[in-house]
């Protein structure tokens, strides 16, 4: 017996509403960082509090734009040309929100970080944290280790 599955890296809003309309039953998400079955969570891998400021701080002294994804949202602090030109191609719109307020204990999965290549070589991160280029301007970042777990 095969289950519908999709495995996505973001899920746009609409791509939600259209898993749920169509009855998919597995669903990978974030590089596997968040995972359900039968519309409940199945596993999750959340970055930790600690690890997702320690990233915000390296890209933020770089002046680099990111996102962060929630189950359910793409936050961002502030939208830059590679955000929005990344974000706009899969048609996507980041919610606004205040870093001063933001929650950083709910649920992260992973961060998006808004560069082109030739930035790259300044920007070092933790061991632990890996990036996937997905559009000329933009990358995911995610955890190495949940990423082994996770295939």
């Amino acid at each position: 017996m095969q289950l519908p599955q999709v495995t996505l890296g973001i899920i746009p809003i609409e791509v939600r509403k259209l898993i749920d309309e169509v009855g998919i039953d597995y669903l990978l998400t974030m590089n596997g960082q968040y995972n359900e079955f039968a519309g409940k969570k199945l596993f999750d891998f959340p970055l930790q509090y600690q690890q997702a400021k320690k990233i915000l701080e390296v890209f933020e002294h770089h002046n680099i734009a990111t996102a962060f994804m929630t189950r359910a949202e793409i936050f961002c602090f502030n939208q830059n040309h590679n955000l929005k030109t990344a974000l706009g191609a899969l048609d996507i719109t980041p919610q606004p929100a205040n870093k001063e307020t933001f929650d950083f204990h709910q649920p992260i999965y992973q961060i998006l970080a808004f560069y082109e290549d030739h930035e790259a070589e300044k920007i070092i991160l933790p061991p632990d944290i890996k990036t996937t280029r997905w559009h000329r301007y933009a990358v995911d970042v995610w955890i190495i280790k949940v990423q082994k777990h996770a295939q």
